[in-house]
């Protein structure tokens, strides 16, 4: 059991690794610090998990992380705008994310193999997905029925173009963006949305 305060996450900076090891029936959960019966399904009650710039492989295995705004960001540093993302890699398997008042999962130039996940009830995307990278998902279920405010916002979005803090756009490849066997589903029309600039590829 991880209990975050308000407003504390878990940073893995440059070189930094995160394994994450749990069982089925005895997960890893990260989740706020407030345990009183009504903070037990509040998003927003901490910040993240945010794998910033890779250089390590990192694996999370039998992990509920929950309640807090965002589940995962995963990226290279963002004003990196010719970033190498050999080296930044996650595998993400057997695992829940749920209840995030921002986003689930958040990737910019960053490769993520995911088996067997679950990502629901989420403020913003479940899935957002920006820059390069490359991107197998199979098993795995994006539902969305966030129900506190109104959700403009696709379950999944993908696109191969991001903005730095400048306002600055950058455009990257993204190898692959698979969905295998997955559900993707919610409250809205329309739960999966692609955004591609011409000279990159998609």
């Amino acid at each position: 059991q991880v209990h975050f305060h308000k407003y504390s996450g878990l940073w893995v900076y440059r070189e930094g690794q995160l394994i994450v090891n749990g069982e089925k029936g005895n997960e890893v959960v990260f989740q706020g610090d407030r345990l009183e019966l009504d903070y037990r399904e509040t998003p927003g009650q901490w910040d993240r998990i945010w794998l910033l710039d890779g250089g390590a492989n990192s694996s999370i295995n039998y992990a509920i992380i929950k309640n807090g705004f965002f589940g995962l960001q995963t990226e290279t540093w963002p004003l990196d705008a010719t970033a190498d993302t050999t080296n930044t890699n996650l595998i993400l398997k057997n695992t829940i994310i749920q209840n995030m008042a921002g986003i689930g999962l958040f990737a910019r130039n960053y490769n993520i193999i995911g088996e067997n996940v679950l990502i629901s009830n989420c403020g913003s995307y479940n899935v957002g997905i920006s820059g390069g990278g490359s991107f197998e998902f199979t098993h795995c279920t994006f539902a969305n029925y966030w129900n506190y405010e109104e959700r403009k916002t696709p379950a999944v979005f993908i696109s191969n173009f991001y903005e730095d803090i400048f306002g600055d756009k950058h455009t990257n490849n993204i190898g692959k963006a698979n969905f295998t066997n997955c559900i993707i589903h919610g409250n809205n029309d329309n739960e999966l949305s692609i955004e591609k600039n011409g000279i990159g590829t998609l």
